[in-house]
């Protein structure tokens, strides 16, 4: 009876191996298949870079990609027949033949015709983001811009009256509200206004769309297609890139290994993270024979449960509070996500931090003049500087899967130079108090 029992489960260990071993052979089968054809698309995604380049954005190279004043700027001066794009009233003619529901059927705008654009004008009613106003077209538009803002209590309504108010003789008087999707006001008050919705994303990128090709001032004509690109892309994901488009639809043909990738993911970004902090404290192990006054703390357990991984602490007092610390994803969801590293000197203690009293005093402002970069002093730590990795980017991982150490030695060396600024900082404190 009890062979019985045995065989039968060695039978069933056998079958749930062989169905393993199937599984996962029908799985390499079409993860190698899925590869192929990612190369390929690879391949013709840094042709497309080359000589089309969908993903440059030179506003987020600047930091206004979101910057509401930066937008309405912009479009202000394009509305503007006296704008610095030269093209005379090109570009208002051009936005009112977009909406011919509102303005008729615009072909064009008389030369001299009295065309006032004002920009984030203050009145009695607040503060209007963009105003037209014409006598020659009996014409006043008022243009809200909101991108990542909240709408105001009363705003529209208070614009309306101001409309309708102010400009009366004018035939035409119209309240847009400009969005990147062209989403209607969530303010209550603003139910019964009559104002129309109008998007970024689709309104202002054909708008500008429409004008590129009239435009023969070269420099005009390429900002106005790129910013066309920004404003159609506006607040969605990323720029219109046929890649993603051609990975999603291969991702789509192979759902069943992609769902396997996409769950188990995770569980290799957890190991190569492993590897490059033990790799780290390796190195950083080897080159403290330098620094006899210190050692190195690094603990397994902290990696992805902690922002602060690995430390480097003076022996003579193993439990000390002041260290050098190699820190990940400290600030926001996003550094974490993207594993962006910092080196610092940090007081994880209780208490006043050193630099509070005459010891190191000195040191925030050192570092801060030695030109290293993004120094900052907060109530218990220095920011040294960020470091030009991102650990969870896919170069990253490709080196530490492959063995590359170069990161790891780029922020060794990174850290025992800010130990011998912070060692020489001790050493004089220390002269000085005796």
């Amino acid at each position: 009876m009890l062979n019985d029992v045995r065989n039968l489960l060695e039978e069933v260990e056998l079958t749930l191996e062989k169905s393993a071993a199937a599984r996962f052979s029908g799985f390499a089968t079409d993860f190698e298949r899925l590869d192929d054809s990612f190369q390929v698309i690879r391949r013709l995604q840094l042709e497309a870079d080359r000589t089309q380049a969908y993903r440059f954005n030179l506003f987020q190279w600047l930091d206004i990609e979101y910057a509401e004043d930066a937008h309405t700027r912009i479009v202000a001066n394009l509305l503007n027949p006296r704008g610095t794009h030269g093209q005379g009233n090109l570009f208002l003619a051009r936005f009112l033949s977009q909406f011919p529901a509102l303005f008729g059927e615009t072909k064009e705008v008389p030369a001299g015709a009295d065309v006032v654009v004002t920009q984030e004008e203050n009145s009695a009613y607040g503060r209007t983001d963009i105003r037209i106003a014409s006598r020659a077209l009996s014409l006043a538009i008022i243009i809200e811009n909101k991108i990542r803002a909240e709408d105001q209590a009363g705003q529209l309504a208070r614009y309306r009256v101001s409309l309708d108010r102010g400009f009366k003789d004018r035939r035409t008087r119209v309240l847009m509200y400009l969005t990147p999707s062209g989403r209607r006001s969530g303010d209550p008050t603003a139910a019964n206004v009559n104002y129309v919705p109008i998007s970024y994303n689709e309104d202002i990128a054909a708008w500008l769309n429409s004008c590129a090709d009239e435009v023969p001032a070269r420099a005009v004509c390429e900002f106005v297609r790129h910013y066309a690109k920004i404003a159609a892309n506006l607040e969605r994901n990323a720029m219109d890139d046929p890649f993603e488009s051609q990975v999603v639809e291969l991702l789509e043909r192979h759902i069943e290994s992609a769902s396997i990738v996409y769950r188990d993911f995770p569980k290799l970004v957890r190991r190569l993270e492993l590897r490059f902090w033990s790799n780290l404290d390796a190195l950083l192990r080897e080159q403290l024979t330098e620094f006899a006054e210190w050692f190195c703390d690094f603990d397994k357990a902290r990696v992805s449960e902690k922002a602060d991984v690995l430390f480097i602490k003076p022996v003579r007092d193993k439990g000390s509070r002041l260290c050098c610390a190699i820190s990940m994803g400290q600030g926001t969801p996003d550094a974490r996500q993207r594993g962006l590293l910092y080196l610092g000197v940090q007081w994880i203690g209780t208490g006043p931090p050193p630099w509070e009293d005459s010891r190191v005093a000195e040191l925030a402002q050192d570092l801060a003049n030695a030109g290293v970069g993004n120094s900052e002093k907060s109530s218990n730590w220095i920011r040294y500087k960020y470091l030009d990795v991102e650990l969870h980017a896919p170069a990253t991982l490709k080196q530490i899967a492959e063995g590359d150490h170069s990161t790891e030695r780029l922020i060794a060396d990174a850290a025992i130079d800010l130990l011998s600024k912070l060692q020489a900082k001790i050493l004089e404190a220390t002269a000085a108090a005796r």
